[in-house]
């Protein structure tokens, strides 16, 4: 499928441009090429680009994949349908510009699956501070584990450095290796993103 406001967006006023190549650049070849670029731009989107709906007449499609096939629709960005104005396309087909009128009449109405009016709720707001509130929970548990972490290795080489120079009591290292595995890995199961 190709989206069809980028064309539009190509378009983007010939007569200026045209001007503006032949003035700075007095190169009546890439004039001409140009002027036939548009042309053929032109031609393509009133060849591909428009379609007879049956309620709004002939509009511009969002995508057309040239075959017969599109999407009527329109994006929120620019180069949009709605945007064919402030891109500056317009057409010698269209002199009146009732397509694109159609087309807006279209893209503003509840038969564009797209389009949205009413209210808006709470709904997204909630999301949001659920959000927050859990990253907050992950942040504070990362930290603890952490700190627990970083705790019990300062202390199990401690200990492991008290053992091996001044204490044979090998119960208190083995149960304290013990401990110290299990808040490693509960803390690194806990503090892992997946």
């Amino acid at each position: 499928m190709s989206t069809m406001t980028s064309n539009y967006s190509l378009y983007n006023n010939p007569t200026t441009t045209t001007t503006t190549l032949t003035t700075r650049n007095h190169n009546r070849t890439l004039h001409n090429d140009a002027d036939k670029l548009w042309r053929q731009i032109d031609e393509g989107i009133h060849e591909f680009g428009v379609i007879n709906h049956d309620k709004y007449g002939r509009i511009y499609a969002y995508e057309t994949d040239g075959l017969g096939g599109h999407h009527l629709m329109d994006d929120a960005n620019v180069p949009s349908l709605l945007s064919i104005p402030y891109l500056g396309y317009t057409s010698s087909r269209d002199p009146d510009r009732q397509i694109e009128l159609n087309t807006r009449k279209y893209v503003l109405s509840s038969d564009n699956p797209f389009f949205f009016a009413g209210n808006t709720s709470l709904f997204p707001l909630v999301h949001f501070l659920f959000f927050f509130l859990f990253l907050y929970l992950y942040l504070f548990l990362f930290l603890l584990f952490l700190f627990l972490f970083l705790f019990l290795f300062f202390f199990f080489f401690l200990f492991l450095f008290l053992f091996l120079f001044h204490s044979h009591s090998y119960s208190f290292v083995i149960l304290f290796s013990f401990s110290f595995s299990f808040f490693f890995f509960l803390s690194v199961s806990l503090s892992c993103p997946c």
